[in-house]
């Protein structure tokens, strides 16, 4: 990608960034360059560059308040990345998760929710392929569709019902 592009993109509402850059649709973005997708992830929120415990990139940003992740996966020696996965994690206050879960997944096209193996935490994601690269035009939609499923799921998290009070074993 020209440093044209990435300059003329950034800083636009995401509707005119299309048509402000020449090549917008063209320019090319894939796993090797971390900086260009905290860029688009810029474009909704906050994005820091940070390495995780494999050494491979993550980024840590935030959308309407919400925290999430992008982690990179198929990367070689920390670069070179094939895929991202973003990810925001919600404490589990012993609400009716399982339901809520299976309901928006039953739902909805795209954004995975899912409770974690100790039942602590409810997560949601979404994986983007990068393999041969994807348009910056298709990056930045791909992540609007993010930022409204997260803020969405965030709302509906604070509606679901307590959990049912289970009955004793002694009252079995």
């Amino acid at each position: 990608m020209t440093a044209a592009v990435l300059a003329a993109w950034i800083g636009q509402d995401r509707f005119e960034r299309q048509a402000a850059a020449p090549g917008f649709e063209a320019a090319l973005v894939d796993g090797r360059d971390v900086a260009a997708i905290a860029e688009v992830a810029r474009g909704f929120g906050s994005a820091l560059i940070q390495r995780d415990d494999a050494g491979d990139p993550m980024i840590e940003g935030r959308i309407h308040g919400v925290v999430y992740r992008i982690y990179f996966y198929g990367c070689i020696e920390g670069a070179d990345c094939r895929h991202l996965l973003l990810k925001a994690e919600w404490d589990n206050d012993g609400i009716d998760t399982l339901a809520f879960v299976n309901a928006w997944n039953r739902h909805r096209l795209l954004g995975r929710a899912y409770i974690d193996h100790d039942d602590t935490k409810i997560s949601l994601d979404l994986i983007i392929n990068l393999a041969r690269g994807v348009s910056l035009y298709n990056l930045d939609d791909t992540f609007a569709w993010w930022a409204d499923t997260l803020w969405d799921f965030h709302v509906k998290t604070r509606d679901i019902p307590p959990a049912p009070a289970r009955a004793a074993e002694t009252d079995l």
